[in-house]
């Protein structure tokens, strides 16, 4: 059992990441690198390995990337399948054992970190903690598929050009952990409405998602999914409860309130960060959504 480019600040490093902040319960957690590793199993080491003592649990989340062969692992009391190309989630204080439990190789590179406020460490699910940072309920997969190869390209990233922990390996590390992060996003849309919202729809949705901070027209999502202005704005309000662009605005809100509760960005820096074409329009269109402008929500939230 080998290792690459293992990684173990000791105590875990924070990453300056403001958008991965949250708040909770009036305290701000951000999060800490704890470990980035890269382990490759033979059929032969499997054979040896007492599988037994490797189990275990603490308040720390997992990314595993599988690189290469096809296996299963022990998540609580369920065997969970995962294979070259996919993202196995484990949440803070389950129980887990990744030793792979079939004999055949494979590798995998996980990504190790804690959401800590001080030293007092967050142990909210994967569900809860997108949550909070996307605006929306999310119901994340435990296994997410990587089908073009972009969580990839992360862990790619991780691996062959983090080498140490000095302030610019700290900021790839955060740069990579927001882009996995927002790839589960935009693959967590609420499980139980996929069966009801047809594909082109879920595209929109995702579309919308994904792209709150560029410009965006209904041309635009016409074209993602593929039908006419009215079909488009009739089927998205019978499936979404409201418009394209209400669903937008709302996205674009809702990213803002991020950055105004954990950021000293200027609100015009702000408004062109979530979207808005102008400093004025964001306040206006903040205002009536919450019934305060953003320095006002900014300035009622102080911690």
């Amino acid at each position: 059992m080998n290792t690459l480019n293992y990684i173990e600040p000791s105590p875990p490093a924070a990453l300056d990441v403001p958008w991965l902040r949250v708040s909770v319960e009036g305290e701000v957690y951000t999060p800490h690198l704890f470990r980035i590793r890269r382990r490759w199993f033979s059929t032969e080491e499997l054979r040896k390995l007492d599988r037994k003592h490797h189990g275990h649990s603490h308040c720390v989340y997992h990314l595993i990337y599988y690189l290469e062969g096809t296996n299963s692992v022990l998540i609580e009391d369920r065997v969970v399948e995962v294979a070259a190309g996919q993202m196995l989630l484990i949440e803070p204080n389950v129980f887990h054992n990744v030793i792979p439990r079939e004999q055949r190789d494979c590798s995998f590179l996980t990504l190790m970190f804690t959401y800590q406020c001080g030293e007092k460490l967050l142990p909210l699910s994967f569900a809860r903690l997108l949550e909070r940072l996307a605006g929306h309920p999310l119901q994340p997969r435990r296994v997410v598929d990587d089908p073009k190869g972009v969580l990839r390209s992360y862990f790619n990233l991780l691996e062959k050009e983090v080498t140490g922990t000095d302030p610019e390996d700290l900021k790839r590390v955060g740069y990579c952990l927001a882009g996995l992060l927002n790839e589960v996003v935009g693959d967590s849309l609420p499980r139980d409405h996929l069966k009801s919202i047809p594909d082109d729809i879920l595209a929109v949705q995702k579309y919308l998602f994904t792209n709150f901070d560029k410009p965006i027209t209904i041309e635009t999502l016409k074209d993602v999914a593929r039908l006419s202005r009215s079909q488009l704005i009739g089927k998205f309000k019978q499936h979404c409860g409201m418009s394209p662009i209400d669903y937008l605005i709302h996205a674009r809100v809702e990213k803002s309130k991020t950055y105004l509760l954990h950021s000293t960005k200027r609100i015009k820096e702000i408004a062109g960060l979530c979207g808005f074409q102008s400093e004025y329009y964001f306040c206006k269109t903040f205002k009536k959504r919450t019934g305060m402008t953003p320095g006002e929500f900014r300035d009622s939230n102080p911690d």
